[in-house]
Parts: C-alpha cells; sequence; structure tokens
C-alpha cells in the first residue's frame, strides 16, 4: 500500500533532500543553505513521504515586517521540488498546500515565491494554487552566464495585521472578558 504524508524534515533527510535539489533545480546550494533549513530561526523544510521515501520537498523562510506601525509576517517559498518518477501525480500541489496551510497556521499573511520568467508551467501551477504574478524582477537569476527575469507571485491570507494600539486593545478586552464577564 502507497502512504504519503508530509512532515518537518530533520537532520538526517538532508542528503536526500540536498539529492532532490540538485537533480530539479537551477540555483545550486551550499551545505550552509541546507543546515539553515533545518537549524536557523524562521525557516521550515517539509518533505513528502512515500513508502518511507523522501520524493519532494518545500523550504520556507519566515519574514517578520513592521510598516506603518502594524506588524505582520510574509514566508518565502525558497525551493519545492518532486522527484521526477513522481511528477504530474499531484504529490508538488499536495506539499504545496500542506506547507501554504502550515504557514497560514502560523498567522503568516502570505507567501510568496520567485519563478524564472520564461518558465510558464510553473506559472500556471502556482496560479492553479491561488498565487497571483505581482510583480517582475530584471536579471533576479544568473545561470550559465547570462541573467533571467523572475515573476514574483503571492498567495495572501486572511489578515492578520494588527497596530500596536490594535493589539493593545485586543489584549485589554481579552482580559477585561475573562475578569469581569
Amino acid at each position: 500500500m502507497n502512504k504519503l504524508f508530509i512532515r518537518k524534515a530533520e537532520h538526517e533527510d538532508l542528503r536526500r533532500v540536498k539529492e532532490l535539489h540538485d537533480n530539479l533545480l537551477c540555483v545550486k546550494y551550499g551545505h550552509h543553505f541546507y543546515e539553515q533549513l533545518i537549524n536557523g530561526h524562521g525557516y521550515i523544510l517539509l518533505v513528502a513521504v512515500l513508502n518511507a521515501q523522501i520524493i519532494g520537498f518545500a523550504s520556507f523562510r519566515i519574514e517578520w515586517l513592521n510598516q506603518k506601525e502594524e506588524i505582520t509576517t510574509q514566508a518565502g517559498l525558497l525551493t519545492l521540488g518532486v522527484d521526477r518518477k513522481y511528477q504530474t501525480q499531484g504529490i508538488g500541489g499536495y506539499l504545496l498546500e500542506k506547507g501554504c496551510s502550515y504557514m497560514k497556521e502560523l498567522g503568516v499573511s502570505s507567501v510568496y515565491l520567485h519563478a524564472l520568467a520564461s518558465n510558464t508551467p510553473v506559472h500556471s501551477f502556482y496560479q492553479n494554487h491561488y498565487f497571483i504574478h505581482e510583480d517582475t524582477v530584471k536579471n533576479y537569476y544568473h545561470f550559465d552566464k547570462t541573467y533571467q527575469d523572475a515573476f514574483v507571485f503571492r498567495r495572501k491570507f486572511d489578515k492578520k495585521l494588527h497596530s500596536h494600539f490594535s493589539y493593545w486593545m485586543d489584549s485589554v478586552l481579552e482580559i477585561f472578558e475573562t475578569c469581569c464577564c
């Protein structure tokens, strides 16, 4: 029986995750990148496991923003991939949805990502998962001595924005309701 599940990666998973990264992605990462995904503050690495074998990954970086007295978080989807033998079976979408659900549970207001501007199938994949093309970054990628543009896609969740005052007021009301009602 085939059993697929998504879980947070562990240190012993890094060798297989690196192997998948190297086989699937144009960007090559050093050892520090993988260590940071496991041990770094604000980084999350999820793996898709089928029959006790890691067949996919999704890595996120949570970023804290403070703009105009509003505090919020967003997450960058750093990498996402599924072993070629298992592609086009919905596993990448399942992994992405599980990752986005987890980010939402953590209170993240949105997930954004960069994708090669020339990679139309990837654009369709993300748009099918509620990501919206938000911007274009010129010369974002550098492969084989040439520069490539990137599209920025974003998926927004329910807003978790609070001004400092409204955050304080929510806390006061919660205390009041607990003590006095």
